[in-house]
Parts: structure tokens; sequence; C-alpha cells
């Protein structure tokens, strides 16, 4: 019972941070009228959740551990960054237009169904996409599971995701950026050889964390990876 507790203590902490988080970006998104501000916290709150578990750390962590935390909050840091500038180049008066028509569809309660259907959504979401690091955060590892084999494919794998990631989104601002290019596809570079790198490379980074908790919940990561590809496509 105790080592449940100690377990599951701080994810439960993660994730009332976490609400408590997107809920103080929803009443800034009431002034802003604009509901996107969301967006560039995606990633900024998968940094949240690691500054939980670094807050709670009786550093007893192995290397392996500490590494994991660093790029789970390395690669949301990025994201965020990235989505953050975009938003305010785009300017606070532009909204995403999927929000847009979100509250066109629905004027009157709008506000409310948004705190609950984008923001206290995403939150949640962050929190059960964690719990792939997170698991291995608070448990023990066995040593077969930290070897350096294993935490190497991890390594490569969430190393390609970020590269494509980067140089993917800086090859599409660089194309945006050229008048002459409005109306057309992106082909070249990373683009020319997957339709979208951004989702081959968020992929590869969460399977390399699924990779390092393979022994500990592989079927839950398996699906909550699988459902990240469909929620990416869709």
């Amino acid at each position: 019972m105790q080592e449940f507790e100690s377990s599951s203590s701080p994810r439960l902490l993660a994730l009332i941070v976490v609400v408590l988080a997107v809920s103080l970006l929803w009443l800034l998104s009431v002034r802003l009228k604009n509901t996107a501000i969301i967006d560039p916290f995606w990633g900024f709150g998968f940094v949240l959740v690691g500054l939980v578990h670094l807050m709670v750390n009786d550093y007893s962590w192995n290397v392996h551990q500490w590494m994991l935390i660093g790029m789970m909050m390395a690669w949301g840091l990025r994201l965020s960054l990235y989505l953050g500038r975009r938003f305010v180049r785009e300017g606070v008066e532009h909204e995403d237009y999927r929000y847009a028509n979100f509250r066109k569809n629905d004027p009157e309660s709008y506000w409310w169904k948004s705190l609950m259907k984008v923001f206290w959504l995403q939150g949640l979401l962050i929190w059960i996409f964690s719990q792939v690091v997170q698991s291995v955060l608070c448990q023990t590892l066995r040593s077969e599971l930290t070897s350096s084999a294993v935490f190497w494919i991890d390594a490569i794998c969430w190393l390609i995701g970020v590269l494509f990631e980067t140089f993917g989104d800086l090859q599409l601002e660089s194309f945006k950026s050229k008048p002459e290019n409005k109306g057309k596809v992106l082909n070249t570079g990373l683009w020319r050889y997957t339709r979208h790198p951004n989702y081959f490379g968020d992929s590869m980074v969460w399977i390399g964390f699924g990779v390092m908790s393979l022994g500990i919940n592989f079927a839950i990561n398996y699906l909550i990876e699988e459902f990240k590809l469909v929620r990416a496509n869709s």
C-alpha cells in the first residue's frame, strides 16, 4: 500500500497542477477572446509534469530516469517555444479557424464549453500521455530495463524525432515566409520524404519513451501512442 501511495502521489499532484494551469489559461483566453492560446501550452504541460516530479523527487532515480525526464521536458519546451512564437507573430486578434468555428456555432455557451472541451480536455490528455514517462519515474526499474541497449534505443528514437520536428518546422516556416509560395505545397527537404515530418518526429519521440517503459506498461503505452497518431491525423 505504501509503495502504491508513493507512486500515485506525484501523478495526482501533476494532474492537479496541470488542471489548475489550464484553468488559469482559460481565464486569460476569456480576457483575450482567443482560445488559440491553449496551443502553445501543449508542450509546456509536459514540462509542468516534469517539474512536479522534480519537486517531489527523493533523488533515488538512476541516470536513465534523469535523462528521461530531461528529454520529455526538452521536447515539450521546444514545441511550446515554437508554437508560442507563432501565436505572437500571428497576433492576439487572430484565432485559429477550429476555435473560431466552435465559437460561431455556439456563441452563447462557448466560453464554458471551451473550458471543458478544450482546456480541461487538453490538460487531461497531457496527463494521460505523460503516463508513459511518469510510470518510469515512479517505479524502481528492473536491471534489464535500465540496460544501456534499451536506454540508447530510447535516446536515438528521441533524437531522431526531435530533429525531424525541429527541421520540419524550420523548413515550413521558411517556405511560408516567401510570398511566391502562397497556395503551393512544400515538397522539398524533409517534406519530400514524409507527408508531415512533425507527426513522424512526434511519433518517434514517444515511441522512444515507450521503449524505456516497455516492461512496465507496454499495452498502455501502445494504446496511448496509437491514439496520439489518430488524433494528429484527424
